[in-house]
């Protein structure tokens, strides 16, 4: 995550995130609420300013199944590269 710190004159400075990748993941179960998954969205960031999908696609079907890759075309709060990846048919995404 970002993290901003104040100056006594009031400026913000913004800290440097680490080098590698920041991913979240979020996941929708069954509809009757069984404890399998059927597919998992991860939230990327931090990823390279002139990255394509196609880059970040070969990056993750090594993981699973995707089915949909997006880049936002505008930068998350911290002022980075971000986007999506979700995978189908996940059984458990922590091990993803």
């Amino acid at each position: 995550m970002c993290s901003h710190s104040r100056t006594e004159r009031g400026i913000s400075r913004f800290r440097r995130p680490p080098p590698s990748s920041h991913v979240s993941a979020s996941h929708s179960s069954t509809p009757q609420g069984k404890s399998s998954v059927s597919g998992a969205s991860f939230y990327v960031t931090n990823l390279p300013k002139h990255v394509h999908y196609v880059e970040l696609r070969k990056a993750f079907e090594v993981c699973g199944i995707l089915s949909d890759v997006y880049i936002s075309k505008n930068r998350n709060a911290c002022g980075q590269v971000c986007g999506f990846v979700r995978f189908i048919n996940v059984k458990d995404t922590a091990k993803l």
